[in-house]
């Protein structure tokens, strides 16, 4: 998020804060008669009101403006005093901040496959290519089971190709995603 929009929000909250204190103080100083600027009671007798007349509109305009400053900034103040509560939920829910990429584990469409879970396997491995496209082995694993198990080459070739692309920084990674392509190329004979 930018910082402009909040900064105007800010900037926006605080002055109406200030407008509705500035209507409430001017309405409250002439009820009590207090001098603003010395804080002290004035020392004339004319400068006291002669009535306690309060002008109803100035004190609803004066708490309308504060209150519509607290909405301006309230969603920033309670995103900042949540903050601590939702790290210690997510401390505790969520420990070690794994809640966006699960864990890398090759050995899990390994186990699926010889157990002959293949969608499951397939799954995995699409898994591992989606968190960590730097990971040859989930290329090469979906692969062989679109090959050698779901009989889909061209399904294959794509994965191949978009593999290519994936891995473009990483020759060594290269060469062993298209010597696997090759090894499956000649075992199917296609």
């Amino acid at each position: 998020m930018s910082w402009l929009p909040i900064a105007i929000r800010w900037l926006l909250g605080i002055g109406l804060l200030g407008m509705g204190i500035s209507y409430l103080a001017g309405e409250l100083n002439s009820v009590i008669g207090l001098d603003v600027n010395e804080g002290l009671p004035p020392s004339s007798p004319e400068s006291i009101p002669v009535h306690n007349d309060i002008a109803i509109g100035n004190l609803f305009l004066g708490f309308g403006f504060i209150i519509a400053g607290a909405i301006v900034i309230a969603p920033d103040i309670v995103r900042l005093a949540a903050s601590p509560l939702l790290a210690l939920i997510d401390s505790i829910f969520l420990p070690g901040q794994r809640g966006g990429k699960p864990d890398l584990n090759l050995k899990l469409p390994q186990f699926y496959r010889e157990q002959c879970r293949y969608d499951d396997a397939m799954a995995e491995y699409r898994k591992i290519i989606r968190y960590y496209p730097e990971q040859v082995e989930g290329w090469i694993g979906a692969m062989e089971l679109l090959v050698k198990i779901f009989d889909e080459p061209e399904a294959a070739r794509k994965l191949y190709e978009k593999g290519r692309r994936k891995l473009r920084h990483r020759p060594e990674a290269i060469e062993e995603l298209a010597a696997a392509w090759e090894n499956l190329v000649h075992h199917t004979g296609s």
